[in-house]
């Protein structure tokens, strides 16, 4: 499972290509793996991500947290996929 993170602080745009490993994951394990992954983009910016799955409702909640010791500009981040990414460079 291929993914682009991408980021924004204050007006500093990033995206980078992320890859869970191919295994059978249940859904504790896809969870954890998701949010090795993202963590480990994230981890420069003291920006940690959780990520759980609720089994009853079948959903993923991804829970940003802002740890920056000088909180500088707003941060956003986005999961995109490959198409989303490929638009956005058509358009520059």
């Amino acid at each position: 499972m291929g993914k682009y993170i991408g980021y924004r602080i204050g007006e500093s745009y990033h995206q980078l290509r992320v890859k869970v490993p191919n295994g059978n994951y249940n859904d504790i394990t896809v969870s954890n793996a998701l949010q090795g992954v993202i963590n480990s983009v994230l981890a420069p910016c003291s920006t940690p991500v959780e990520v759980t799955y609720d089994n009853i409702n079948h959903k993923v909640t991804m829970l940003l947290n802002d740890d920056r010791d000088v909180k500088y500009g707003e941060l956003e981040v986005a999961i995109l996929d490959d198409e989303v990414v490929a638009s956005l460079f058509q358009h520059r």
